[in-house]
């Protein structure tokens, strides 16, 4: 009866229970295979399962150091996938990592996005997703093209077509951008030309109406395998 007894707890042992509800995302051992428990091994236990919660979605993120003094914990994100082209998903962040990681003399910080919306079910783990990350927004700005703004010993400067024909280098100053235009704060005005490109081309350029609904928005784009 003792043996009866040890047998009976020992196949009662053999019944291993996930610590949480989800999908089985991988198999690590096959029926029949010895495994070590990892309370009797120093070393260990066997690994057996992976157990995916698919019940809320994230994306790790990779920002640059010279952008991640931008983010903030609950600013809005936009998410894509290669594997939808025509689907976006909206998130916000989650978490910003306190340290950062060097790689090729690279230092960049891991951002946690959480994915909203129904469509997030839509992500597998592991897949490639870029992520813009909506750091600051402005409503009804005058906008004028990267390409039509040149640097120099840390001012803008735009080239302004005049009524004779001739060009004006003036000094602007710039707000946010979106990596395609500047917001304008000071130096144009509605409907003055300036030069977009080296080869002098004018373009006449106006007051614009807002990307999206509250205005155009600067973006910091990174991409990191996606996780749930």
């Amino acid at each position: 009866e003792i043996a009866l007894a040890d047998a009976r707890h020992r196949l009662k042992d053999t019944k291993v229970y996930a610590p949480i509800s989800g999908v089985v995302s991988t198999r690590d051992v096959e029926i029949g295979q010895i495994v070590s428990s990892g309370i009797n091994n120093v070393g260990g236990g066997t690994r057996l399962l992976t157990v995916s919660d698919l019940t809320r979605t994230y994306i790790l993120a990779a920002v640059d150091e010279s952008d991640i003094g931008k983010v903030k914990v609950g600013q809005a994100a936009r998410t894509t996938a290669d594997a939808y082209p025509r689907e976006t998903f909206r998130g916000r962040v989650a978490r910003i990592a306190t340290r950062g990681e060097s790689s090729s003399n690279v230092v960049t910080f891991e951002v946690k996005i959480e994915v909203l919306g129904g469509n997030r079910l839509l992500l597998k783990p592991e897949m490639t997703a870029n992520v813009e990350i909506v750091a600051a927004e402005r409503k009804e700005a005058l906008l004028v093209p990267v390409g039509a703004m040149i640097r120099r010993a840390g001012r803008h400067f735009a080239s302004v077509e005049k009524a004779d024909g001739t060009l004006e280098e003036r000094a602007v100053r710039i707000g946010i951008t979106d990596g395609v235009s500047f917001e304008v704060l000071g130096g144009l005005t509605e409907g003055e030309r300036v030069v977009a490109n080296a080869a002098h081309s004018a373009g006449r350029w106006r007051k614009e109406a807002p990307r999206g609904p509250r205005g155009p928005r600067m973006f910091m784009r990174r991409s990191r395998g996606t996780k749930r």
